[in-house]
Order: structure tokens, then C-alpha cells, then sequence
């Protein structure tokens, strides 16, 4: 399995399940991926705890199922997740994530927190030969 085709993957993940830690407790919920300019976003309202949780610990790794045809496999990543606050960004992904104004008034407001995923390592098992491949991306 070649890394390009990895990615093809995770451009078609919509939902993820993503682990954060607080103390020594993971936690973990189903959140969206959003992928946008070759980069890993998600967003949620910043006053829930996973952004504390972003904030106290940047660690994260999420997981999701990934299929061809009839055949199932599945992908993780790890890395950092960086809040993003700069007004500019925001306001540029608010215009990709097509379930946007269901949360949010627009870009600025102060309800939505958006989260870069710095993702250092990515693990699959192929739904074409069912191995297990790692890629360090950094």
C-alpha cells in the first residue's frame, strides 16, 4: 500500500472516532474530518471539553473503517491538534464545512473552535490484503 492511496482514503472519511486525553483518562467521541488544502481539520463548539483537553494535552489519534467494495479495513492517525484562532483560517473553513451555519453565525464567532491536525503517523490495514502498513509522515 502506497501512502497516495491513503490519502485517497481519508478524503472520503467523514466521520472519525477521536481520542483525546485528560489526566490519564482517554476519552473518546465521533467527530468530522474535514479535509481541506492537503490538511486535517475538525471543529466543534470551543466550550466543550475535548478543546480543554486539546489545550492541556495535544495528543491525539483517531480511527475510522475504511472499505473497497466489500472488503473492510480500518486507519488510524496520531498527532498534535493545534486550536486555531487566527480570523482568517477560520473564515476560510467555515466555507468548506457544509454543516456550518447549523452551529455557527459565521467565522468569528466565538462558539466555534477549529482544530488543525498535525498528524505525525498514520497506520492502516489494507482492505486489499488485510496487512498492516505504518507511515511516518514526520
Amino acid at each position: 500500500m502506497k501512502l497516495e492511496e491513503v490519502y485517497e482514503f481519508m478524503e472520503n472519511l467523514e466521520i472519525v472516532s477521536m481520542a483525546t486525553v485528560e489526566g490519564n483518562q482517554p476519552h473518546v467521541r465521533i467527530m468530522a474530518l474535514i479535509t481541506h488544502n492537503n490538511n486535517y481539520w475538525c471543529c466543534t463548539i470551543a466550550s466543550r471539553p475535548k478543546m480543554q483537553q486539546f489545550k492541556a494535552n495535544d495528543k491525539f489519534e483517531f480511527c475510522s473503517i475504511i472499505r473497497k467494495d466489500e472488503s473492510l479495513g480500518s486507519i488510524r492517525a496520531c498527532g498534535k491538534a493545534k486550536i486555531i484562532e487566527d480570523f482568517e483560517v477560520k473564515e476560510e473553513l467555515s466555507k468548506v464545512i457544509p454543516f456550518f451555519s447549523g452551529y455557527w453565525e459565521d467565522y468569528s464567532d466565538p462558539k466555534f473552535g477549529l482544530i488543525l491536525l498535525d498528524i505525525d503517523k498514520i497506520e492502516v490495514q489494507s482492505p486489499y490484503d488485510k496487512k498492516f502498513y505504518t507511515f511516518k509522515i514526520k
